[in-house]
């Protein structure tokens, strides 16, 4: 049975050949129908007491929605005048994005330190191109000592930086769409 099948298959390979792509095509005429709605409302009901939780949350807080932004600085290192050149790039063009209200990343993250009887606050990679290689080396060492950097806007090895962008989005579906994908 099986091997009368596969003699067919390969007897016939070429009208299935064109049998599957005229399947695959079919298929692919149809994924421009395809969404997906993330809003909670279209999947619970009123009754439901986790949307009314959250309702009451965004009622009392507001609603943001968060974007990740990673940068891959590939032979690049990081820390170096290339590597934040291109992160400074991606925090200064992830703040243009449409509703985007906050950024986060290596440029605004303070830095505190002491000198003497001074508390001094500082971003972490501010003026980045007059810094020497020994001091990004030791902007490197902080990143990598700091529990809120290391891991999260900053990978462990050192080659990956994240970005997070928080936006404030519209009620309006139609808005928000629109706005979105313009």
């Amino acid at each position: 049975m099986i091997a009368s099948l596969t003699q067919l298959l390969i007897r016939r390979s070429q009208w299935l050949f064109a049998v599957s792509l005229l399947v695959c095509l079919l298929a692919m005429s149809g994924l421009r129908h395809v969404s997906f709605d993330a809003d909670p409302e279209r999947y619970f009901t009123g009754a439901n007491p986790h949307l009314a939780l959250l309702r009451e949350q965004q009622a009392l807080y507001g609603s943001s929605d968060t974007l990740l932004l990673v940068l891959d600085s590939g032979n690049t290192p990081l820390f170096s005048q290339a590597g934040l050149s291109l992160l400074e790039t991606l925090h200064q063009r992830a703040g243009q994005l449409p509703y985007a209200s906050r950024v986060d990343s290596l440029f605004n993250y303070p830095y505190s330190r002491a000198l003497e009887h001074t508390l001094i606050i500082e971003p972490l990679v501010e003026n980045y191109s007059r810094l020497s290689a020994n001091e990004l080396a030791a902007r490197q060492l902080i990143a990598a000592s700091q529990p809120a950097i290391a891991g999260r806007l900053v990978s462990t090895d050192g080659q990956l930086a994240m970005v997070v962008v928080t936006a404030e989005l519209p009620e309006d579906d139609v808005v928000r769409s629109s706005r979105l994908l313009y």
